[in-house]
């Protein structure tokens, strides 16, 4: 009886929850300007792909001409080389069309299966969506796709591109549905619902997204072609000369497509923008204004979690432990951060100006919309979303498994599975102890070049007391020494990043990959000033290195333990003594990482840039010789922590921690894995190195804190979320400063353009010019003679000779006036005509512009020539 009571109850809260959401709102209308500004972007777009195949075709079909006109002459006695030579400019010309062509017939890679959901599956979600279909106006889904992005988006299917729609597609991503309560979800699925009731602007986006596509695909997905084309453009390739011009030239086609694409996605994004904020208004007439920002919100706090848990996965990877619920593990790293660091994040967020190319507007202007908008909120349930579906955290655990396959596939194993708040509770005590590592620290270079207690650290001291004192001297020293100690660290990180830079360059200079080179003045220059900000360091380091090695002595001291008050570090001794056993391999590997660090990188500069395969016997050996360098460093790392256990959580328990570091060696042939594995053991070794110092110094901070010592202030300046709004500050006002650039450079542009359009109106080229040069027995082809001008078809003017008798008598022509004025008027000196000179002059009529036909003008006078003829008086 009390099972049946409770599925009456609920079917009851259901039908109350679902009869909330139906009411009739009102349809978002757009104005008449916005209609029509609407259509115009799309036929622009329309027809701005017609005139790109249209240049296409038309500068294909005069190259082709081109080519076939000389082609002919072969027959006529002209040379083979001469032929040879003047068909080379068009031949290129067509190569280079049928380069561009050629991305607009790839065939785009097939998509990975989403997992469908019907009404049969989740028939409470689709009775959910249908009552916002309703209110919104608008016909009902077909399908719903779940994925484990934070994330909610529509779309039609169907042949090109949705076009012509079959189905309705919703995209739901199951960290919202966690996160989300149902009146928030509501308002999200009203925006999203809004897409399908303003079916026009899909439409409209649908053949702009099309033509976006086209020019994305032309400009900035390669082929097999551009692939091999880059490797042998590349130095000491031996083609590189005769394929560097193709290069180039597909280039400078790639840049002319780029105004197309600009051109298109500008409009489109415009577009989009303005759908956006029409669909918020659906959102806030369903649920209000303020739960519409807050879902608003929400919603993007979740996209930064989402890029956050990215790098908790890898480094829950290494260790083969992964999540078994990721939405709720994406969800759980909000809830690791407080209201500053949530506040900071929106601040991020809400940074990002709106900018032509955004198809979303920025949070700030899609809030401020809404807020105008000050519809009251509505009472729909605040119940937790995952109500909608049948078994939530089943659903949640079978995406994440499915995601897991999809990305590691064979390598997941379903043991690597851990429970979400197990590995929760792990980073949020990792994040407690890199917090106490930089209050004891007082120092960013700690990982880059760490402190590590002494040998004898974790021995119990025999004078309790007094050790205690000099515990209190040591930390006193320490807090005195402080700004010296950051003022040093600066200096350290700068000149450690010029020196690498520099070591980089001169190490490729001395393996002959760069010639005619000379860095060995900044090298010397970039080691000195490293090595004076080491020695700093080096001075500084003692005193927090013996304050660390008294705390740890103390911990193993008896008489802490035996006090009541001490209870607050039970753990902490046997945390330490798991961490204590890689200081030593630690400290004596770091020389080692720092010249692995440099041949790797200079490694990775060299196979980015040129084919191993190809390069000359010297360069080959060096690079032979760099990558057993490095081979023997990464055994080196292994034998150096010998059989020292991996002191941290592990899918396998206990192992080693060179198998940690070092968990696959490649051959010292294979530089490309070689390279990647080298990256991946110093990636893997910063991470041990802060997570034991990290360790290590939340146990001295507690041991002082027992010993009654106040714990230090968090350093702002070394606090990144601290300095994170120091940034976005700084951003700001740089924006600023961007923004007033900007605005003076385009409006210099538009002068230089006004001024050079204004001088193509005035200008009158001289005829007999031509863009590209042709033989002279050139005849037109495929182009009808009467749309070519050859070279020698054009007017030639008739220069006159006059006697020399008649030399003194002439005189220049003066455009401000002759300086004699004659008395007769028809003897004065006319300046000379503006009109251009006529195609088709006919003897005793100047100026005529058709033949027979006499000018309106009387004609100047002129001069004799020889020929008894008249000459216009020029």
């Amino acid at each position: 009886m009390a099972t049946v009571a409770s599925s009456e109850s609920d079917s009851l809260n259901v039908n109350k929850l679902l009869d909330s959401l139906e009411r009739e709102l009102p349809p978002v209308k757009w104005s008449p300007l916005y209609r029509v500004s609407v259509w115009f972007s799309a036929g622009c777009l329309i027809l701005l792909t017609l005139i790109y195949f249209a240049i296409i075709l038309v500068v294909g079909w005069f190259a082709f001409d081109y080519f076939l006109s000389h082609l002919r002459l072969l027959g006529s006695g002209v040379s083979v080389w001469v032929v040879l030579l003047y068909s080379l400019p068009p031949l290129f010309l067509l190569v280079l069309l049928a380069l561009v062509i050629k991305p607009f017939l790839r065939i785009s890679p097939s998509r990975e299966e989403p997992v469908v959901v019907t009404k049969k599956d989740e028939p409470l979600l689709f009775e959910f969506v249908q009552r916002i279909c309703n209110s919104v106006d608008t016909r009902m889904i077909d399908e719903v796709h779940f994925t484990v992005g934070a994330e909610a988006a529509v779309y039609n299917s169907g042949p090109l591109g949705g076009l012509f729609p079959e189905k309705r597609i919703l995209i739901l991503g199951l960290p919202l549905i966690a996160s989300c309560d149902i009146a928030s979800l509501a308002g999200i699925m009203a925006h999203e619902m809004g897409h399908f009731a303003l079916e026009k602007n899909i439409k409209l986006r649908t053949i702009i997204g099309i033509v976006n596509g086209l020019f994305y695909r032309a400009m900035y997905e390669p082929d097999r072609f551009d692939i091999w084309l880059a490797i042998n453009t590349q130095e000491g390739q031996s083609l590189r000369f005769l394929l560097l011009p193709i290069k180039k030239a597909l280039s400078l086609g790639r840049w002319i497509l780029w105004v197309f694409f600009v051109t298109a996605e500008a409009s489109s994004c415009l577009i989009s923008r303005k759908d956006e904020f029409d669909c918020d208004q659906y959102m806030a007439r369903l649920v209000g204004s303020e739960t519409a920002c807050r879902s608003l919100q929400r919603v993007h706090l979740l996209g930064m979690a989402a890029s956050a848990t990215n790098d908790d996965l890898t480094n829950s990877w290494q260790e083969k432990r992964l999540p078994d619920d990721l939405p709720r593990f994406i969800l759980s790293r909000v809830g690791r951060w407080n209201a500053r660091q949530q506040e900071i994040s929106l601040k991020l967020i809400s940074s990002n100006a709106t900018r032509w190319f955004d198809t979303h507007p920025s949070l700030p202007a899609r809030i401020n919309a809404l807020q105008k908008l000050d519809l009251p909120t509505m009472s729909i349930s605040q119940e937790p979303a995952g109500r909608l579906l049948r078994d939530f955290n089943r659903r949640c655990k079978e995406m994440t498994i499915q995601h897991y396959k999809e990305v590691l596939e064979s390598d997941f194993d379903p043991s690597s599975l851990v429970s979400t708040e197990v590995l929760n509770a792990e980073y949020t005590a990792e994040e407690k102890a890199q917090k106490a590592l930089r209050r004891y620290m007082q120092a960013e270079s700690i990982i880059v070049k760490p402190i590590f207690p002494d040998a004898d650290a974790d021995m119990p001291v025999d004078n309790y007391k007094q050790t205690a004192e000099s515990l209190s001297i040591a930390r006193q020293n320490c807090i005195e020494q402080k700004d010296k100690l950051n003022k040093a660290n600066e200096e350290f990180l700068e000149t450690r990043g010029e020196f690498q830079h520099v070591k980089i360059f001169q190490k490729l200079i001395d393996l002959k990959f760069i010639e005619n080179a000379d860095v060995s003045f900044h090298y010397e220059r970039a080691q000195r000033q490293h090595n004076r900000a080491k020695e700093m360091l080096s001075t500084l380091y003692p005193t927090v290195r013996r304050r660390m090695t008294l705390a740890l002595r103390i911990l193993h001291t008896t008489q802490l333990w035996r006090s009541d008050k001490q209870s607050v570090i039970s753990n902490q001794r046997r945390r330490v003594g798991r961490v204590m056993a890689l200081c030593k391999p630690l400290a004596g590997v770091q020389p080692l990482l720092d010249e692995l660090s440099t041949d790797t990188l200079v490694l990775d500069a060299i196979l980015g840039r040129f084919d191993v395969d190809r390069l000359s016997f010297q360069l080959k050996l060096s690079v032979t010789r760099l990558g057993e360098k490095v081979h023997r460093a990464l055994k080196e790392i292994q034998h150096t922590f010998g059989e020292v256990k991996y002191p941290f959580e592990h899918r396998d328990g206990v192992v080693k921690v060179s198998d940690f570091l070092v968990p696959k060696l490649p051959d010292k042939g294979e530089f490309v894995e070689l390279t990647a594995a080298s990256m991946e053991v110093l990636q893997r070794t910063d991470r041990v190195v802060s997570r034991t110092l990290a360790t290590l110094t939340e146990a001295c901070e507690k041991v002082e804190a027992a010993l009654g010592h106040k714990v230090q202030a968090n350093p702002k300046e070394l606090d990144p979320w601290e300095q994170l709004d120091n940034d976005l500050d700084e951003m700001t006002r740089k924006r600023f400063r961007r923004n007033v650039t900007t605005g003076a450079i385009a409006g210099l542009v538009v002068v230089c353009l006004t001024v050079g359009f204004v001088f193509a109106l005035t200008h009158t080229p001289q005829p007999g010019t031509s863009i590209i040069p042709h033989h002279p027995e050139y005849r037109p082809t495929v182009v009808p003679q009467r749309w070519a001008m050859p070279e020698h078809s054009l007017p030639r003017v008739r220069q006159p000779s006059i006697p020399s008798g008649f030399q003194s008598e002439i005189r220049p022509p003066s455009f401000s006036g002759p300086s004699i004025s004659p008395t007769s008027p028809s003897m004065r000196v006319q300046p000379p005509s503006a009109r251009p000179p006529s195609m088709n002059p006919r003897p005793g009529f100047p100026g005529s512009t058709r033949p027979g036909v006499p000018s309106s003008r009387p004609p100047g006078p002129g001069f004799p020539g020889p020929s008894g003829g008249a000459f216009p008086g020029r």
